[in-house]
């Protein structure tokens, strides 16, 4: 099992990072480099990115939009009547139109019976009736073939479907990616199955390289974000509410120094240098498993996969033993030591195969 906690565990640690894909240095997201602004559509550096203009589409079929701010978009456009239209197939030039808000919409979609045989078919045709706006960029037209931007926004979006990521806590996950200095906002997809994320960019001209760099690095660790959405200014997302939603006005803005294009192979890893090759780990283990002696009722599970998956990293298959010992030492495993322990070990198998090594920042932010 592959668990993202050990993800924002190690970028918390700030000095400690696992290695990367293709054999390329691992970014250190939390090393401050040289304040970097992102050339916004407002041209307003001062302004929060939810001030900032956007394209807005009536609907899926909706080819030229208006604009209309981060802020309308996320707390009102949602809940405001508005036009559609969709054809009842591709090309019939038969076309189906009326007049909804999408909350209602949304109501509607979640409500859908999961194991419905229609259910994809279903959403779909809902889907067709909503708002969407496009995150990267406010364009003139998003006219396949004939795309035309007016300005880039700065913003990056990344999708997680629910079907690649139903091993996870959804909300748990959704807050660890929100944990990421550089994301603005997280919240539900239209389905409520998924989420999805936006994050500042410090090239905007690079929009694809950045989403390329982020999918792999998210991989790395576990975490699939879509790949059909945020490399192109075009991309679509549909308006959604969630009222346990994550913003941060002031987002830190990423600058990547070193771009990923690919994963690395088994061999590459396995030749890597262990963290114990390249300096002591003495002071790490020993924070790692305090973690654990002083876990309570609430945040054991949590604490157990993210030291497990931290230690396991170090290459010294020992470990799993010091925490199966702090686990049963703590009386608030009182009774469940067997799960937790279970846990641990697969937590700690997984770290095994993302060896830690301690590499030079390549990622700065603002």
């Amino acid at each position: 099992m592959r668990v993202h906690q050990g993800f924002m565990n190690l970028f918390s640690e700030g000095s400690f990072i696992p290695l990367f894909i293709g054999g390329e240095p691992e970014p250190d997201i939390m090393n401050p480099g040289p304040k970097t602004e992102v050339p916004l559509a407002s041209k307003n550096r001062d302004m929060s990115w939810m001030n900032e203009p956007t394209g807005l589409y009536k609907c899926q079929a909706d080819n030229t939009g208006r604009p209309s701010s981060f802020g309308d978009i996320l707390f009102t456009e949602f809940a405001l009547p508005h036009d559609w239209a969709y054809e009842t197939e591709p090309g019939s030039k038969i076309w189906v139109k009326g007049r909804s808000n999408d909350i209602d919409t949304l109501i509607e979609m979640r409500n859908l019976n999961r194991e419905d045989p229609e259910y994809k078919a279903k959403k779909s045709k809902l889907k067709a009736t909503m708002q969407a706006y496009t995150p990267a960029a406010l364009l003139e037209t998003k006219k396949r073939g004939a795309v035309k931007e007016i300005s880039r926004t700065g913003v990056l979006q990344l999708d997680f479907d629910a079907e690649k990521i139903s091993e996870y806590d959804l909300e748990e996950l959704k807050h660890c990616v929100f944990d990421l200095p550089f994301i603005g906002f997280c919240g539900l997809s239209c389905s409520g199955d998924g989420f999805y994320a936006l994050a500042a960019i410090a090239e905007p001209e690079r929009l694809g390289d950045y989403a390329t760099h982020l999918f792999q690095v998210l991989e790395h660790y576990g975490i699939e974000a879509d790949p059909s959405k945020g490399r192109n200014v075009q991309d679509l997302r549909y308006l959604s509410y969630d009222a346990n939603m994550l913003i941060r006005d002031n987002p830190e803005i990423l600058r990547i120094r070193n771009f990923q294009t690919k994963p690395a192979s088994k061999k590459q890893m396995a030749t890597n240098p262990s963290f114990l090759e390249v300096t002591g780990a003495n002071a790490l283990v020993r924070a790692e498993l305090t973690k654990i002696k002083n876990a309570r009722v609430g945040g054991r599970w949590a604490t157990i996969q993210r030291v497990a998956f931290t230690l396991g990293g170090l290459a010294d298959p020992s470990l799993i033993y010091s925490i199966k010992s702090e686990i049963e030492a703590n009386p608030e495993f009182a009774g469940e030591e067997a799960k937790y322990c279970k846990c641990g070990e697969d937590c700690f198998a997984a770290g095994s195969l993302k060896p830690i090594q301690k590499l030079e920042p390549q990622i700065y932010l603002k």
